[in-house]
């Protein structure tokens, strides 16, 4: 491994070459030589994210821009390779466009890129010449970063030195914090009407009301609960949902596994010609009478199996339509009756099962239940509401041909400026670091300080995105894209910006000390400024030379033509494909863990692939299991602890693990380095679990899907391989090899019995149907005492 002192050797000496390249003439470009990366975990692009970017190519949107390493006789796409490998499939006519791809251009709908050489305009019936329109398309900007040899006597670079550039430049471009579902469709749906009068009574209650609607939606199960920092744009999400539901067909509706393609596939496209006022009044009148019957009434306390979003949906819906199509009074509906028979039918309440809600056959079960209960209860057929065959509604385009495209055009302009520039036009108004769509500031401390580190070392940030409009005699510019890395320099130096209300602002982290920084550890902890004497403070030379780093922007001028395509319109193209890596992530471990250990762990899992561990995701599942698995030693002083079978959960000390993150090597893959003899011996543990794990298969002739009763092409949940863990650690290999036949069957009457105990969702449990060890002083059972029982008299002990 590379000394961080010979890191920093290695970064300062990199050279950098910007330039822009047309996307066709970037497929083109066949002496790249180009090679795979060592490194990191990529997520292939399907064919409709591939899509959304072509199409995005064709509007001539600002892209993010393609950072290359290129060393003597190859070059390595850092970021951006599902961009360069959509760019050359497209040139090269292996992609189709997919129709679910395109938002604004669906009259490419299937096309590749020899197609487009003639396409008839349904207006004027003229032949229109789309390659040579593609092929004129706006440049893409490509960095090139090089490592500059005559400096230090033609040093050619190891492939060691390589792999630490390569990781450090791709860290830098990938660990941005990416938007999320809600944050999203805020700026999607800005404009909705219904999204906006809702929002308005949820944010203005009547003061009359017991209740205000933001409690009742919450009391509804309107709120996911996680997405805490977004919590009202979680709630209208989950109410655009409600509404599509009712308007739409019940089997394309459910053909959507995420919430957001449901969404836009059913909302606007359905009610765009109906009366959005009468919508949402209609929709109020639902979520008052759903919640006055269920709540209120205090009838729904006596089944819990009932307190869950997926019973509300089904509810909001049949009620809803109930009224939309006038089937019979609403108000006479007898929800009394309809909770009973819902609370008492235990056999129903898989369809109700939160864990199970995204699945298309949960989904739809749902609502034909409740359709079927009121079939039943009061004559009216229902089958019209799930035909099959329908098509669904598109959303009406007005672009329609490459003559209307062509009109659209942005042009959009290259800047660079100082950090001292920026600053200024910040505190000045000339330039909006907060338009409404934007999401409040998330970056923390530790990648705030990688921003500022790289200020210093001369690496250049990615660009910033600003759109810039007219107003009051004067040119406005918004920050599109980059926010938070404007945040986190503003924050660092403590400055003040001018918000979108012309009010001065400062950063929630303001004067925030550098932390974390992963080469220049001499400056941790230092601040900008301080009148604290304790304070350790950032020289004069080194803030001066954050004040003179370039920022690259990259402008979009609103013209006549491009009012139609907004700044929120490329603010949601650039966020959808987003392809930054979380911090507390599998992918980030791979980038900034120990690497001797990630290979170590490699290889262990390698050997078990196919055999004990699932086929697929061979970089991201079966490694995740064995991490999770090495850490047991951390908690070797608790049990595993299980007594809330019916949500599948294992409970405290799972919670537990999740919780202490200075032990998870995943929330902290740099504590991995520190600890590398320790989980080396923990690897080492596992390792021999797999071994002991696939003799005792083979001796039995069984595979471990036979043995945990999980049917074929099923996975195996990383639960099941906590069971056999604690099942097995403490059997010795030869009582596994002489009582192979018996352990197995015991084992497989577990999980047997497990299956049988989920399928009739029996809550109270006996001893053989419960988990490996209860930490219960009242009981003090354990499934090992009872397993070494059964290997002298083949039985379980009783209770």
């Amino acid at each position: 491994m590379k000394n961080e002192i010979e890191l920093r050797s290695l970064i300062t000496k990199l050279e950098l070459k910007d330039q822009d390249i047309q996307p066709y003439s970037l497929a083109l470009q066949k002496e790249l030589n180009l090679i795979p990366r060592k490194f990191g975990i990529t997520k292939k692009w399907s064919r409709k994210e591939k899509t959304s970017y072509i199409e995005s190519i064709l509007l001539q949107c600002t892209l993010q821009p393609i950072i290359r390493f290129k060393n003597y006789d190859h070059t390595v796409i850092i970021d951006g390779f599902n961009r360069y490998e959509t760019i050359c499939e497209f040139c090269n006519n292996e992609l189709k466009l997919d129709p679910n791809g395109l938002k604004e251009l669906k009259f490419l709908a299937n096309k590749k890129f020899k197609d487009l050489e003639e396409i008839k305009n349904p207006i004027t019936s003229k032949i229109e010449k789309g390659i040579s329109y593609f092929k004129n398309c706006d440049p893409i900007k490509v960095i090139d970063y090089s490592y500059n040899s005559q400096t230090i006597e033609n040093k050619i670079l190891t492939e060691e030195e390589e792999f630490e550039i390569e990781r450090y430049l791709h860290i830098l471009y990938n660990t941005g914090i990416r938007l999320n579902t809600e944050e999203i469709q805020r700026a999607e749906y800005h404009n909705d009407l219904i999204t906006n009068l809702i929002r308005n009574k949820i944010e203005h209650p009547s003061e009359d009301s017991e209740n205000n609607f933001l409690n009742k939606l919450e009391e509804l199960k309107l709120f996911n609960g996680r997405n805490k920092r977004n919590k009202l744009e979680n709630i209208l999400l989950n109410c655009r949902l409600l509404i599509a539901s009712t308007y739409s067909n019940i089997n394309l509706f459910c053909e959507e596994q995420y919430k957001d393609t449901r969404i836009e596939k059913n909302y606007l496209p359905n009610i765009c010609e109906k009366n959005q006022t009468d919508i949402f009044n209609e929709f109020v009148i639902n979520i008052n009478q759903i919640y006055a019957n269920l709540v209120e009434t205090q009838k729904w306390l006596k089944y819990k199996n009932l307190h869950c979003r997926p019973f509300i949906e089904a509810t909001y819906w049949l009620i809803s339509i109930i009224r939309k199509d006038h089937l019979s009074n609403p108000l006479q509906f007898d929800f009394i009756k309809y909770i009973e028979y819902f609370g008492k039918k235990e056999e129903l309440e898989n369809n109700f099962d939160v864990c199970k809600a995204h699945y298309k056959n949960n989904m739809f079960n749902k609502y034909l239940i409740v359709a079927k209960y009121y079939e039943q209860e009061y004559g009216v057929d229902m089958s019209s509401y799930f035909e099959k065959g329908i098509s669904p509604k598109k959303t009406p385009n007005s672009i329609k041909s490459f003559n209307d495209l062509s009109k659209r055009h942005f042009n959009p302009k290259h800047q660079n400026i100082k950090v001292r520039e920026l600053l200024y036009s910040l505190q000045n108004g000339k330039v909006i670091i907060r338009p409404f769509y934007q999401r409040k500031e998330t970056m923390n401390n530790i990648l705030a300080s990688r921003v500022i580190e790289s200020l210093l070392l001369g690496i250049k940030l990615p660009y910033i995105l600003v759109y810039r409009y007219y107003k009051d005699d004067d040119y406005i510019t918004e920050v599109v894209d980059g926010q938070q890395r404007i945040l986190a320099i503003i924050a660092y130096l403590q400055e003040y910006f001018q918000n979108e209300n012309g009010e001065k602002e400062f950063s929630n982290k303001n004067g925030f000390a550098l932390k974390d920084l992963r080469i220049m550890h001499e400056l941790n902890n230092c601040k900008s400024k301080s009148n604290n004497k304790k304070d350790k403070v950032l020289s004069k030379f080194n803030l001066e030379k954050i004040l003179d780093s370039d920022i690259d922007l990259s402008i979009i001028a609103e013209s006549k033509d491009s009012k139609e395509f907004s700044a929120v319109d490329h603010f949601v193209r650039l966020n959808k494909n987003i392809s930054s890596i979380k911090e507390n992530s599998y992918k980030m471990l791979d980038l900034i863990g120990d690497r001797e250990i990630i290979l170590f762990e490699k290889n262990i899992t390698k050997n078990f692939i196919g055999k004990i561990l699932p086929k697929d995701s061979i970089e991201k599942r079966a490694n995740l299991i064995t991490l999770k698995l090495a850490s047991l030693n951390y908690y070797s002083h608790k049990e595993l602890v299980y007594y809330n079978f019916a949500n599948q959960k294992i409970s405290n000390w799972l919670k537990d693990f999740n919780k202490l993150k200075d032990e998870n090597a995943i929330k902290n893959p740099e504590l991995v380095k520190e600890k590398r003899n320790e989980y080396k011996e923990n690897l080492e543990v596992i390792q021999a679990f797999y071994e002991k794990l696939n003799i005792f298969l083979e001796k039995n002739n069984k595979t471990i899907n036979d043995l945990t009763v999980t049917k074929k092409g099923k996975k195996i949940s990383v639960i099941t391989y906590y069971y056999l863990f604690f099942m097995l650690k403490n059997i010795s290999q030869e009582d596994l090899q002489a009582k192979a036949t018996e352990i197995y069957l015991i084992i497989y009457n577990f999980f047997k019995s497990k299956e049988q105990q989920h399928q009739k969702n029996i809550k109270i449990l006996n001893y053989a149907t419960q988990s490996i060890s209860i930490y219960d002083k009242n009981l003090r059972y354990n499934f090992q005492e009872n397993l070494k029982m059964a290997i002298e008299n083949n039985k379980i002990k009783d209770n």
